[in-house]
């Protein structure tokens, strides 16, 4: 997957995020497991680098909505991924990729909450 500007991905407005991220999404969907780990992995670490806390939020609100319109096999498969990429990282930002993404998922809408705590 090519380079992703964190800080210019971060910056792009509602619309703008979701359309890059479903993008990304698609290119990511299409990977092998191994590469989809890695990729993912390199995200999120690029991201935690780059982000602060609120774009951090902002951009795994985005996320979960994305992934709460996947099917149900694909929705399952990519919340193991993202926990798989979460446990693998040292032990700092894994605890802060924790918080943040507990906080986007608590300030999610309600359909999204709940499609997503149904497949975890």
């Amino acid at each position: 997957m090519e380079k992703i500007d964190v800080v210019k991905l971060v910056n792009q407005d509602a619309r703008e995020l979701e359309n890059t991220m479903k993008n990304i999404f698609e290119k990511l969907l299409s990977m092998t497991d191994e590469e989809k780990f890695k990729n993912l992995k390199e995200l999120i670490m690029e991201v935690s680098k780059k982000a602060t806390d609120d774009e951090y939020v902002k951009l795994c609100k985005t996320n979960l909505k994305l992934a709460s319109n996947l099917d149900k096999d694909t929705l399952k498969a990519f919340l193991k991924l993202r926990m798989s990429v979460s446990n693998s990282l040292p032990e700092e930002l894994a605890k802060k990729d924790a918080m943040l993404l507990k906080k986007a998922l608590e300030e999610s809408e309600e359909t999204i909450r709940k499609k997503i705590q149904a497949a975890m």
